[in-house]
């Protein structure tokens, strides 16, 4: 193996008990519990190399030599001619164990410390680590050569074979595909080392010697090829213990730094270890800062997996830097097959395996490093109700990050940036951050494995924004605020004012006009236009709302469209509920004591909001969204009142800022008259039993429908149609088209829109005379007070009415002074052939 026989001798007869005293008074002193704070000797690991190389003690245990040798049987003391197993001493128990080479190109070195080590731990044979156990378990020694000869089929297996057989199989488990045997007496191939195999061979010394041809070497090349092919095809075992080792630390946070008011720091880190303990084991976990050993932690860990917070206090701030180095120190006791590597880089010395159950002493750690860490924060400045402003947060700003200059040469001046705004970046940035709907984004070097140094950030255009910010460099870390220590953290605060305002208007029966006086109970339309914002395409919601007067009732009829702002040369595109908006009522008993108004809303959707940006295009600012829906006045009201009706738009828009805007309130009225019926010879006496019927002027559209029904009268130069009431000025029951006076010649007629109508007497009281001709009623918003009553009178007798005349019935109007001076009085009036004829 690299060390002659010569040696070999020379070193079993060193004594080094002398040696093992201080090892093991070494050991001791590093089990002492670590004070849980920081203190000027600072922390030491626990030396974890606590196993020899049998060279350096007394005793040649557990060496194999050769069958073939007539002088020498194995007895494991005698002196040897071929050593393929070794001896590993435990330096505090004396407990020695029989190991097999793993490597191939690496010697055994006499004065090697080794330590354990998990099979999965392995640097180069990881992957053959169940492999690996099940040749040691089921090899020589851990059955004798007699078992292992009937489960691998030899008969008559010698402990030589069995040996070699065993070493041959851990070598090809270990570096697989990298190794053949041409044959088990001759020289080992390796691809990567050819020269250097010799003193791996099998039957070395026999070969050299001429005993293994005296002993029929075909046969123990046949007894060791079968049992090397047994042993690796075993099924691989799975681990039955696991020493102390990096991956005992399931997992760690970063360190957390606070700053405290004196200007120190206190660290912090969470870890999560599980170990293996039997009852008399010790282990503790330690945090210690990786640049001053003095500033360290320590807690007591148990069996099982562990969860623990170690907090490092009153660290300087010079001292605050460089990352957290977490340990795990004790002593362990296991039992398993374990690699056992040595002391210094591999080519130090062989790497070993053997079974062990040793109480050892352990050491593992891992480096907690300060997260470097470069978050955004972006917001806009809108004013507030206290005369100062907030800072609204922007969602979905994008920012580019290119590594420009790492920190060791930035600060050694081998690299000179120009202006932020002057350089010239690649084609594709090192990383992209966008911001979350609280406007902010982090980008972490730690994670992306991304060096510390200097990095130019640039924002990229936004529609939804006036300008990015200019250019800038950050440099991670930074120097702390006090110009002592790393800052790991930076946070940048890049500002932007945001466009695309959005408006709201509403109208009531067409486009533009902000009154309208409509009948009770009778549907009118209003239409509410919404501005089309420019980034409605990539926009967070658009929502329009109407929340009615209680004097309305909502009735649906809804119709969203995308029409022209300014003119109807562009055809409206019609929005689909459900697939383009939705469309959420509530509509409620208005009538009903206590319930709220009727309310509603346009949600548009998604494919909407795209359907609108496919539609406009560029051209944002020449196109409305426009709701049309139904409403009437409800019982509610009352007449010559005005009902206002105001709509809001709530738009979020693809940066997250909130347009909340209200619409302009138009209004609409309804209103009436009272008619007092008295004889014209006596005022005040009332007549009962008048009927009247009401007509108004029919519209161009009536006038040209056949289907509607309209009468023609003396006096009137348009067509008319009926027009239906109410009776009372509650609004209840069903509307009238006719309405007769009662006993105190009284009648009301109510909810209608202003305007004029024409009043048709039917039927006179008993006694009476018609009005002979219809009188013009004005309906305003002041003709439903009682003070501007209309009286009607009626004569008794035979009258002839006048040639070509409206009639000459004679009102009189109460309150005629008040009217005037108003300029708003309802009147009846007489109208004379030759007014109209003028």
């Amino acid at each position: 193996m690299g060390i002659s026989n010569q040696e070999r001798r020379h070193n079993m007869k060193r004594i080094r008990s002398l040696a093992s005293v201080v090892l093991c008074f070494a050991l001791v002193l590093s089990m002492l519990t670590v004070p849980a704070f920081a203190d000027e000797t600072g922390y030491e690991a626990t030396n974890s190399y606590a196993l020899n190389y049998n060279g350096v003690y007394e005793g040649s245990k557990w060496q194999y030599f050769s069958p073939y040798w007539p002088a020498f049987t194995y007895d494991g003391d005698a002196d040897y001619t071929q050593s393929i197993s070794f001896t590993l001493y435990n330096t505090v128990s004396g407990k020695g164990f029989p190991t097999y080479c793993t490597d191939l190109v690496v010697g055994l070195d006499n004065n090697s410390n080794f330590r354990r080590l998990n099979l999965e731990d392995s640097s180069y044979a990881a992957g053959a680590a169940g492999l690996l156990r099940s040749v040691m378990l089921k090899g020589f020694p851990n059955v004798t050569a007699e078992e292992l000869g009937r489960a691998a089929g030899v008969e008559g297996l010698t402990v030589g074979e069995a040996v070699a057989a065993t070493q041959a199989a851990v070598w090809k488990a270990a570096h697989g595909e990298r190794l053949t045997f041409t044959d088990f007496c001759d020289t080992i191939d390796v691809e990567w080392s050819p020269d250097a195999t010799e003193h791996y061979d099998a039957c070395y010394a026999e070969i050299e010697s001429g005993y293994a041809a005296a002993a029929n070497e075909a046969q123990i090349e046949e007894h060791i090829e079968k049992v090397y092919n047994y042993l690796v095809n075993l099924e691989p075992t799975a681990p039955q213990a696991v020493a102390v080792s990096a991956a005992s630390f399931q997992s760690w946070s970063n360190p957390v730094l606070s700053r405290n008011a004196d200007g120190t720091y206190q660290i912090s880190v969470e870890a999560v270890v599980d170990v293996e303990m039997a009852a008399d084991d010790s282990l503790t976990l330690s945090a210690v800062l990786a640049n001053d050993s003095t500033h360290y932690v320590s807690t007591a860990l148990e069996n099982g997996t562990n969860t623990k917070t170690l907090v490092i206090s009153n660290v300087p701030a010079a001292a605050a830097q460089g990352g957290v180095k977490l340990a795990i120190d004790g002593v362990q006791t296991v039992s398993d097959v374990f690699l056992f590597d040595a002391e210094g880089e591999r080519g130090t010395s062989q790497s070993l395996i053997g079974m062990d159950d040793s109480r050892l002493p352990v050491h593992a750690e891992v480096t907690a490093d300060f997260e470097r860490v470069l978050h955004f924060y972006k917001t806009t400045k809108v004013a507030n109700t206290q005369g100062g402003y907030d800072r609204v947060p922007l969602e979905g700003i994008e920012f580019d990050i290119w590594l420009v200059a790492e920190m060791e040469d930035y600060l050694s001046g081998a690299v000179t940036l120009p202006e932020a705004a002057d350089y010239v970046t690649s084609a594709l940035p090192d990383y992209t951050v966008a911001t979350d709907a609280e406007g902010r984004g982090s980008f972490s070097l730690t994670k992306n494995g991304m060096p510390d140094g200097v990095y130019l950030v640039t924002e990229r255009d936004h529609p939804a924004i006036t300008a990015p910010a200019e250019p800038f460099y950050v440099i991670l870390p930074a120097t702390g605020t006090d110009g002592t220590g790393w800052e790991y953290e930076v946070t940048v605060q890049p500002k932007n004012e945001v466009r695309g305002e959005v408006d709201i208007e509403k109208d009531v029966i067409s486009i533009g006009n902000d009154e309208a006086t409509v009948d009770a109970y009778a549907p009118h339309t209003w239409i509410i236009g919404a501005t089309v914002p420019l980034d409605i395409g990539q926009g967070k919601s658009y929502v329009i709302s109407d929340t009615l007067d209680a004097r309305l009732d909502f009735l649906g009829n809804v119709k969203v469209q995308v029409e022209s702002a300014n003119d109807n040369t562009v055809t409206p595109v019609a929005l689909v509920q459900d697939a383009d908006y939705v469309l959420s009522v509530t509509d409620n008993d208005s009538l009903a004591a206590g319930k709220p108004s009727d309310t509603f809303t346009v949600s548009l959707t998604r494919a909407g909001m795209q359907k609108v940006a496919e539609t406009v295009g560029e051209d944002y600012a020449d196109y409305m969204i426009r709701v049309y829906f139904d409403a009437q006045i409800n019982a509610n009201a009352d007449m010559g009142q005005e009902i206002p009706n105001q709509a809001t738009l709530d738009y979020t828009n693809s940066v997250g800022f909130d347009f909340d805007e209200e619409s302009d309130i138009p209004k609409v009225y309804t209103g009436g008259a009272n008619l007092l019926k008295v004889d014209g010879d006596d005022q005040e006496t009332t007549l009962s039993g008048a009927e009247f019927r009401l007509y108004r002027a029919a519209a161009e559209a009536e006038q040209a429908d056949d289907t509607v029904e309209k009468i023609w009268l003396d006096g009137v130069s348009v067509p008319l149609v009926a027009v239906s009431f109410f009776d009372n000025a509650d609004f209840e029951g069903d509307k009238v088209t006719a309405v007769t006076s009662g006993a105190d010649g009284k009648v009301a007629i109510c909810g209608l829109a202003y305007g004029t109508y024409y009043l048709v007497e039917t039927r006179a009281p008993a006694g009476y005379n018609l009005l002979t001709a219809p009188a013009e009623l004005v309906i305003d918003e002041n003709s439903h007070l009682e003070a501007n009553a209309v009286t009607v009178i009626n004569r008794s007798g035979v009258e002839l009415p006048d040639t070509g005349g409206i009639g000459t019935a004679i009102f009189t109007v109460s309150g005629l002074a008040l009217m005037a001076a108003a300029g708003t009085l309802l009147v009846l009036k007489k109208r004379k052939e030759d007014s109209a004829e003028a």
